[in-house]
Order: structure tokens, then sequence, then C-alpha cells
């Protein structure tokens, strides 16, 4: 069972990871937008604004991955 703290980080971490995707779920369609108006510079500059975000996700879920692990390994160290 995840602790108090495990649980409160994991949460804020996927509470983050939500808010980066949705930031880039919106620069996606306004890249869309841009293309459909024939605006090729400015989706592609949207675009690129994207891939910090998908990073930090990224960064996020593989540091709730370390804090879950090092929880499970502690309560195994406790068996």
């Amino acid at each position: 069972m995840a602790n108090e703290f495990e649980a409160k980080i994991i949460h804020n971490f996927a509470q983050d990871i939500a808010r980066k995707l949705g930031e880039a779920a919106v620069l996606a369609r306004t890249a869309d937008g841009y293309s459909k108006q024939g605006l090729v510079e400015r989706s592609f500059q949207s675009l690129l604004e994207i891939e910090p975000l998908i990073h930090e996700a990224s960064i996020l879920l593989n540091a709730s991955s370390v804090v879950r692990r090092r929880d499970r390994e502690r309560v195994s160290d406790f068996s």
C-alpha cells in the first residue's frame, strides 16, 4: 500500500503531467488551425513549443517511477 508521502507526490506529478500535456494539446490544435489557414511558419513554431512540454512530462513520469520504486524497495526491506 502506498504511503501518504508517495501518494501525494504521485498525485502532484500526475497533475503536472496533465497540465503540461493539456498545454501541448492546445498548441497542437493551434498549429493545426494555422496550417489550415496556410500559415505554415506559425504552425511550425507552435509545434516547436510542444517539445519542451512533452520532455518535462516525460521527466515527471520518470520521477514518479523512481518514487514508486523507492517506496516499494523500502517496504520490501521491512518485510
